[in-house]
């Protein structure tokens, strides 16, 4: 996914639109990877028949929109509009407190990765400051989900990090994501966020994916790639899905993850300690109980 700048401008992403279709209308074939992909209605054809294909302004921006996260070029366009009206947020107090809280947050984190000094009581504090989320629940009830226009465009990923973190508590990440799904239409966030955060709450509730984001990778003895695939909702049309919401195609995602696992080592002790953690944060997180 490309990530919209800070303020993003919707002439320079309409000037993107126009480049892509007139570099399709001129037989440029280094674009058919992206529009065959992001345009579902091209997949499965060969790049020549992706260049043979009509390819208008509306399906260029359409593509653009989906590189950059959203499903439509409506819904970008929402987006960016309350990105300008966040230049003055609406609710300051909010936006300072969710930036502080990132900061801090992203401190512990750090401080606990490096396993120097009391490594282990900043990671103590991480999952403290990690489940008070009394102040965003407050928000929510006030906003629901607070867009751009509310915070400011440079405080959404901060938002959803401080959002997405709370991850022991199954009740907050289940209202929290219901909100960012609802706020997708009206341009409240990035639909390429929501997708993996859903799935990500799916796994953990031992339940079929929607967008297939989430996977376990290891290299075994011989230094051959194995995947875990969790199971997903109507797999047939997992690429249309994954598509929209700005996610590369599955086949994609699995060479990169190889190229990854390679390249780090991944071990299938690291990989098992990995899926007992996750396995024991869905008991304490509280997620199996919400089946």
């Amino acid at each position: 996914m490309k990530n919209l700048p800070k303020h993003p401008n919707l002439q320079f992403l309409l000037r993107e639109a126009k480049a892509m279709k007139s570099a399709h209308r001129s037989g440029d074939t280094s674009i058919c990877g992206i529009v065959g992909h992001f345009d579902i209605s091209l997949h499965g054809l060969s790049t020549q028949e992706i260049i043979d294909t009509r390819f208008s302004i509306l399906d260029a921006q359409r593509v653009v929109a989906r590189q950059y996260g959203f499903s439509s070029w409506t819904r970008l366009k929402k987006y960016v509009q309350r990105c300008w009206i966040g230049r003055n947020p609406a609710d300051g107090r909010l936006r300072h407190s969710i930036l502080s809280r990132y900061e801090e947050l992203n401190t512990l984190v750090k401080e606990y990765k490096s396993k120097k000094g009391d490594y282990k009581s900043k990671y103590q504090r991480y999952q403290e400051l990690s489940v008070d989320t009394d102040f965003l629940n407050r928000a929510y009830d006030h906003h629901g989900w607070p867009g751009p226009d509310v915070v400011g465009s440079d405080c959404m990923e901060a938002l959803t990090y401080v959002a997405s973190n709370a991850v022991y508590d199954a009740d907050f990440q289940n209202r929290y994501t219901q909100l960012m799904g609802e706020s997708l239409s009206a341009g409240g966030c990035c639909e390429y966020w929501y997708a993996q955060l859903r799935d990500r709450y799916l796994v953990l509730s031992n339940k079929p994916t929607i967008y297939g984001s989430s996977f376990g990778a290891y290299l075994d003895d011989d230094n051959n790639f194995k995947l875990l695939k969790y199971d997903v909702v109507d797999p047939e049309n997992l690429n249309k899905r994954r598509a929209k919401v700005g996610l590369d195609s599955i086949e994609h995602t699995q060479r990169q993850l190889a190229k990854e696992a390679r390249e780090n080592q991944w071990n299938l002790h690291t990989y098992e300690q990995c899926m007992n953690e996750q396995k024991q944060l869905s008991i304490d997180g509280g997620y199996l109980r919400q089946q």
